[in-house]
């Protein structure tokens, strides 16, 4: 045995790389790496064919393909997974038909929930301190005593109208309450408080409000109830799936149709207009209203303004209750046939267009010079609209000049009462040039020493500087607005376009601003509608 030299390996046990696994040494692959160039050609009918045959072989593999079918009926499906408890059809509605349909697999996970709710609906709450309270999915077992007595204390004030401080999650309790209950409740109670939730606190809660709005729709198509009475004109804009349940056409009830009409289905919104403010609003609301609604009675033989639509029905299949806290007893599809006329852009301008021109009516009435651009004709439609405004709100007519009251001393000043004559007229004439050779004879001593007066030559700037004022002072009033008012001047309607979309504003709001700037500076509006558009009267063309 070797002698181990320990001043020779005294840095041996520092050596890792005994310990460290062997490196392998890189072969490469024996199989050739040479391009290889290969034609691909398209399959026809006649190779498609044979490669789905059983005969086709794999890519290495001795075994053939194997053809697999897999047949699926979706009506045969849908009979395993629903079964359809009720259809109904209704009425004065864009809502033509709805099918309820009960799911097959039934689940326990919110059966607890459900007991609990109905033990509590009748329990009796006394006044508490507030008691803050959060939970992404609230339940009643999450609730401690204070919480659940807040919680009763809060939702017998809601019940009776009195709205006290709460949270988010209270608030979305007491709707899982509401929609889990079932005979507990009558459907129309808990219609009208779903409702009302909406209308208090969708503002507070603004995640509450596009959910609820779509429950309370699943709820009323489930207990076939009517659009909540109680409902908020704003709560169509947060239902974005089925806004059609919102809009009653009763038929026989021009009124009600009219109402949902405007509300609902005109592009154009008349309370948005800086003129129907004020003390103007309430005739806006009455006569835009009820133009619309003579014109309903007496367009087309009675038929109403809608009488040339032709609208095809939509389909649209959804689960109750999406995102909601349900137990399977009160989950269920609907399924609904509606006619769409909230989707259709021909029918909103339309009824936007009528509205404007009721507005027009209005403005005249009332003085005002710019009118709204409608672009839709119709004239039979017009002529009606015509007719109710020729009765109910007649073009305002000049007042006539008041008579100028004379005062007392106003009989100081006036010529003496007496006849013509012609000897009195010589008198005056006689006296006058006396008087006129007097002045003439003592001023002619003075006449050398009196300064004559140098006549100073008008400079020809500033007499076009003064006649062009007016001009300069309303181009400089305009500003960024004076491109339009050219455009409008030379009537080139494509500069118009251009002028609106680079001030960002429609051309109306453009045009009322230019008149409004026009009659501070002038006294009068410059721009006017005529047959072709807009125009500026001749008077004040040479301004611009």
């Amino acid at each position: 045995m070797a002698e181990y030299d320990k001043s020779k390996n005294l840095d041996d046990f520092w050596d890792l790389s005994e310990l460290v696994p062997k490196k392998k040494i890189y072969t490469p692959t024996k199989k050739s790496v040479d391009t290889v160039e290969i034609e691909i050609s398209p399959l026809n009918e006649q190779n498609t064919q044979n490669k789905r045959n059983n005969d086709t072989q794999l890519t290495f593999s001795d075994r053939g393909t194997i053809s697999r079918t897999v047949t699926y009926d979706k009506k045969e499906d849908e009979k395993a997974l629903f079964e359809s408890i009720e259809e109904y059809c209704v009425n004065e509605s864009p809502i033509h038909k709805v099918t309820i349909k009960k799911h097959r697999c039934e689940y326990h996970f919110y059966n607890e929930f459900r007991k609990k709710a109905k033990e509590l609906r009748s329990a009796q709450a006394s006044e508490c301190e507030y008691v803050p309270y959060f939970s992404y999915v609230p339940q009643y077992d999450q609730l401690n005593e204070k919480q659940l007595s807040y919680y009763l204390w809060w939702r017998k004030n809601f019940e009776e109208g009195s709205y006290i401080k709460t949270d988010y999650s209270y608030v979305l309790l007491y709707v899982f309450e509401l929609i889990n209950i079932g005979e507990y409740i009558e459907p129309k109670d808990a219609q009208y408080l779903l409702t009302e939730i909406w209308n208090v606190y969708h503002t507070e809660f603004p995640s509450l409000e596009s959910k609820l709005s779509a429950w309370i729709c699943d709820y009323s198509l489930i207990h076939k109830l009517s659009p909540p009475e109680n409902a908020d004109s704003r709560i169509l804009k947060s239902e974005t799936a089925l806004k059609e349940f919102y809009i009653a056409m009763p038929s026989g009830d021009p009124q009600k149709c009219v109402r949902s009409l405007i509300k609902y289905c005109s592009a154009y919104d008349y309370r948005t207009s800086k003129f129907a403010a004020g003390e103007n609003r309430e005739l806006f609301d009455k006569h835009v209203f009820s133009s619309l609604v003579y014109a309903w009675r007496n367009f087309d033989g009675g038929k109403g303004f809608l009488s040339g639509f032709a609208v095809g029905d939509s389909r649209m299949s959804r689960e109750a209750y999406a995102g909601a806290l349900c137990c399977s007893q009160e989950k269920y599809r609907i399924e609904i046939e509606y006619c769409s006329f909230s989707r259709m852009n021909e029918l909103r301008y339309h009824i936007g267009d009528m509205v404007k021109y009721a507005e027009n009516k209005i403005r005249a009435a009332i003085g005002v010079k710019s009118r709204l651009m409608v672009y839709s004709s119709d004239p039979d439609l017009y002529k009606v609209i015509d007719e109710y405004f020729a009765k109910a709100l007649p073009p305002r007519s000049k007042a006539p000049k008041k008579a100028i009251e004379k005062h007392e001393y106003d009989v100081l000043y006036e010529t003496p009462k007496k006849e013509f004559s012609l000897n009195d007229a010589k008198r005056i004439e006689e006296a006058s040039w006396k008087t006129t050779n007097e002045l003439v004879t003592a001023f002619e001593e003075n006449f050398e020493d009196t300064v004559k007066e140098e006549v100073l030559p008008i400079k020809q700037e500033e007499t076009e500087a003064a006649e062009e004022s007016a001009e300069t002072t309303l181009s400089d009033a305009l500003g960024e607005l004076l491109g339009f008012a050219l455009a409008v001047k030379t009537g080139d309607k494509a500069a118009q376009d251009n002028e609106a979309k680079a001030l960002g504003k429609l051309k109306d709001s453009i045009v009322d601003e230019i008149n409004d700037i026009a009659v501070e500076v002038i006294g009068d509006i410059l721009i006017e509608d005529g047959d072709n558009g807009y125009e500026i009267s001749e008077f004040y063309r040479e301004m611009l």
